[in-house]
């Protein structure tokens, strides 16, 4: 794309968020690194949150911010593991 942008945006008078979300029957979940880059853009000229949703086979969203991403040399990725420590329900997420 030439210009980036996030799959989700939502918000209201007090908070923004962009989401980058995703589904995988595997049990992690890679992110390229132009989609966080993108994303990051995005969020900073928007004044937004960078968030990934993350759907692991047939469970409920997972959200995280684009900093709990582990980093590979390439890429970031998420465990379903580390999704299910540290990411939040999206009740969780939009009460914050």
């Amino acid at each position: 794309m030439k210009y980036p942008c996030p799959d989700i945006i939502a918000g209201d008078a007090q908070r923004k968020l962009s989401l980058e979300v995703k589904k995988t029957k595997k049990n992690r979940k890679y992110f390229t690194s132009e989609e966080v880059d993108a994303l990051e853009i995005f969020s900073n000229k928007f004044g937004a949150e960078s968030w990934v949703g993350v759907r692991f086979h047939r469970g409920d969203w997972v959200f995280l911010p684009i900093h709990d991403l582990e980093e590979t040399p390439k890429n970031y990725v998420v465990s379903e593991e580390h999704a299910e420590r540290a990411g939040l329900s999206f009740d969780e997420l939009i009460s914050l």
